[in-house]
């Protein structure tokens, strides 16, 4: 026998031995899928996946930064017109109180 034809052997029976490990391994996946494991995983799975949708759906109203911004603004605008109202009316107060003297 020649180097080449052992070499072609023994690379056929590896070939070989691979395609009963490929199929003891996918045998042996397919038996896990049903196993009670692979049930609880997959019940897991599906509970964090409607945990996830929930958030989703929580958070999906939160306000933005642009929004925070936008609030700030019209805020900090009520808080000039207030200190503005509030000088009139400490001027009205100091005019009607001089008159009444």
């Amino acid at each position: 026998m020649t180097f080449a034809e052992v070499m072609t052997l023994v690379a056929v029976g590896l070939s070989a031995l691979n395609a009963v490990v490929l199929l003891k391994t996918y045998h042996r996946a397919g038996q896990w899928r049903e196993s009670e494991d692979a049930k609880a995983i997959l019940a897991r799975l599906t509970q964090v996946e409607n945990d996830i949708t929930g958030f989703k759906a929580r958070f999906e109203n939160v306000a933005t930064k642009a929004d925070v911004a936008r609030l700030t603004a019209e805020v900090n605008g009520l808080e000039q017109l207030v200190k503005n109202t509030d000088a009139g009316v400490i001027r009205i107060e100091q005019l009607l109180m001089r008159g009444t003297k």
